[in-house]
């Protein structure tokens, strides 16, 4: 059986609708563990996003502006989406 519950986000003066799925087993009720998919639908402003890889916002936005970091537009304002920012640092192994 799934559950699916429907949050409305408001975000800048924009409705999102966000909606984060719980599985639960009919059989002993107990809830999978879903904190994987809610980390993919976070978004994060240029300063949270700046501040989860642990660089300057101006730093960011130069990143951003050369293509090396994923970034979408939500009218004149970047946005970072957590599990993309998180597969780039995983990604970009050194050493």
């Amino acid at each position: 059986m799934v559950k699916i519950k429907t949050t409305e986000i408001t975000l800048e003066g924009n409705k999102i609708a966000d909606t984060r799925a719980s599985s639960v087993s009919v059989f002993d009720n107990k809830k999978e563990d879903t904190s994987l998919a809610n980390e993919d639908g976070e978004w994060l402003t240029t300063e949270e996003a700046a501040n989860y890889l642990r660089v300057s916002a101006d730093s960011l936005r130069n990143l951003t502006s050369s293509g090396q970091v994923p970034y979408y537009k939500l009218q004149r304002r970047n946005r970072y989406r957590k599990s993309e920012l998180r597969e780039l640092i995983l990604r970009k192994k050194g050493g």
